[in-house]
């Protein structure tokens, strides 16, 4: 005879019976069945009816009793069909109803854990005892017993309410056959309580997607697999100016083809379509539709939403857009006029001072006409400027692609600031070698190196040299022109590429100009093809970075 311990580690459900019977031993897997026992010795214990077969038969089917020993002893093995009661059981004791089963002799076979909890007591102390056994001064478990005879009786399933301990339960009786001979009563109850709890919670959600429905401003048309309207809620009757009832069981292509004809089919996702209502207005709305599986059966629900009014404030919009931009360019174009024609008399103030000055008689002309030299030239230089920025806003400045040798040209604008001779240097220059030539208007370029570097030198050239490099990748040149300056936080760069904004530090304050210098070479560069970017430098100061289409 094998140990406790060896009895312990065999996975199959297995039990040893003596010749009488009775169960001497049994594997952990046989006592998961739920089968009741008795600890005596070590070894699972428990004394059954002299005949083994007729025990097999009535506790469990499908096993295999092996003939007796010479000492008697018995071997019994569940089948692996019967195996799968050990599932059986795990499922049962995690259904939220009361399950219970009792052989004809009226004592307990199968009771799950959630009887076990109602009842207040455990399901070892009621498996194998009858219902006045475990409840002696209960009434109502005594008229369960009535019942379960008269279920066993004539087969017919007994609905039943019964009370026990402050608790109410309903549920269903019926007769099982589970062996040839054997009849057992199953019974499956539910909390009264919690089943009320349960139906007004669904009331509740019920009558609260109704009222969603039923007040959602977006009309909403349900519709069975035939297409038959189930459902049409308010909005719905507002939207196509119609009655519910008239619609309610007909078949939808007869409302659609009415209200909206340019649809042949239904489909999923959000659609626009022109509508009609039913009074002979039209409308443009936009049709959702979605199918869902409710018990399973597939219901469609539409969803339409009037937007005409949404896409006439969208036109509206548009068309005021188009209106500033109108009224921006027609300003460009009017600066930049009136800029031409004021630059006209500046010119001819500055031919006639510089006559005046060339034949001054004595130091005091010569010093007067040089004040109306460099304050009509400064003057000049603003409208210029500004002249520049309209024509680039009012798109009335194109380009002229040329080939043009960048390098040849920044070689010109160093010596411009640093004429030969001249000290100490303020910009210094890194050309890599082999450069192709750039496709883009060679005089707008120009200006727009001059326009950076002269930023670059006024505010951060008295420090350091401001460093120009040049090199090609492919079919773009970059061109970086860092100063050494204080440098300007994201929020001072975003202001310096808006014309007529400055940024404001005492530095820039001190500064002249207007703040055009960084928005008209952004725009000349932009009218290249090409681009110019402004970020602070890795340690101090800034970095203009300007890339341009190569030939």
């Amino acid at each position: 005879m094998l140990t406790a311990d060896q009895i312990a580690l065999i996975p199959g459900a297995l039990a040893w019976f003596a010749s009488d019977g009775s169960r001497i031993a049994a594997t952990p897997a046989f006592v998961r069945l739920g089968l009741p026992e008795v600890l005596d010795a070590a070894l699972i214990v428990l004394a059954q009816p002299p005949d083994a077969e007729e025990w097999c038969d009535t506790n469990l089917s499908r096993c295999t009793l092996s003939p007796p020993t010479t000492d008697g002893v018995r071997l019994l093995s569940v089948t692996p069909a019967r195996a799968d009661a050990v599932l059986l059981h795990q499922v049962l004791d995690r259904l939220p109803a009361i399950i219970h089963v009792k052989g004809s002799d009226g004592r307990y076979r199968v009771v799950n854990r959630v009887a076990a909890e109602r009842w207040h007591t455990k399901v070892d102390d009621m498996l194998g005892r009858t219902a006045p056994e475990c409840f002696p001064s209960s009434r109502e478990q005594q008229r369960a017993v009535r019942v379960d005879a008269d279920v066993l009786v004539d087969g017919a399933e007994r609905s039943f309410r019964t009370q026990f301990d402050g608790l109410e339960v309903l549920g269903l009786k019926s007769r099982l056959k589970p062996a040839p001979g054997s009849l057992a009563v199953l019974s499956i109850g539910l909390d009264a309580q919690e089943t009320a709890r349960a139906e007004r919670a669904a009331t509740r959600h019920a009558a609260l997607l109704e009222a969603i429905i039923e007040h959602s401003p977006e009309a909403i048309l349900t519709m069975d697999a035939a297409q038959t309207i189930l459902a049409f809620n308010p909005a719905a009757e507002r939207l196509f100016a119609t009655d519910h009832l008239r619609w309610i069981g007909t078949p939808a292509r007869q409302l659609l083809a009415q209200v909206l004809p340019t649809v042949t089919a239904v489909q999923d996702g959000w659609h626009q379509h022109r509508a009609h209502r039913l009074d002979g207005s039209s409308f443009i709305c936009d049709v959702a539709s979605r199918e869902i599986l409710v018990e399973g059966e597939p219901i469609r629900t539409l969803m339409l939403r009037d937007i005409t009014d949404q896409i006439a404030r969208e036109e509206e919009l548009i068309a005021a857009r188009e209106a500033a931009l109108s009224a921006d360019r027609l300003k460009s174009q009017f600066l930049a006029l009136l800029g031409h024609e004021l630059r006209t008399p500046l010119h001819s103030i500055i031919g006639f001072a510089e006559l005046m000055r060339d034949n001054a008689i004595d130091s005091t002309q010569t010093a007067w006409t040089a004040e109306i030299l460099a304050g009509a030239s400064g003057l000049l230089e603003v409208l210029s400027s500004m002249i520049d920025l309209m024509r680039i806003e009012a798109g009335m400045l194109t380009a002229r692609p040329t080939p043009i040798d960048m390098g040849r040209m920044l070689r010109d604008r160093k010596r411009a600031w640093d004429p030969p001779g001249t000290a100490p240097e303020r910009v210094s220059l890194h050309i890599a070698q082999h450069l192709p030539a750039v496709m883009a208007d060679g005089p707008q370029v120009r200006q727009a190196l001059d326009r950076v570097i002269a930023n670059a030198v006024r505010f951060g050239g008295t420090v350091a040299p401001v460093d120009i490099t040049a090199e090609a990748d492919g079919s773009r040149m970059t061109i970086t022109i860092r100063d050494h300056g204080p440098g300007m936080t994201p929020e001072a760069i975003a202001a310096a590429l808006e014309p007529f904004r400055q940024v404001d530090t005492r530095l820039a304050r001190a500064a002249n100009g207007l703040g055009l210098g960084l928005p008209i070479a952004k725009g000349l560069i932009g009218l290249q093809g090409g681009a110019l970017t402004v970020e602070p430098a890795s340690d101090h100061g800034t970095r203009v970075t300007i890339t341009l289409p190569t030939g």
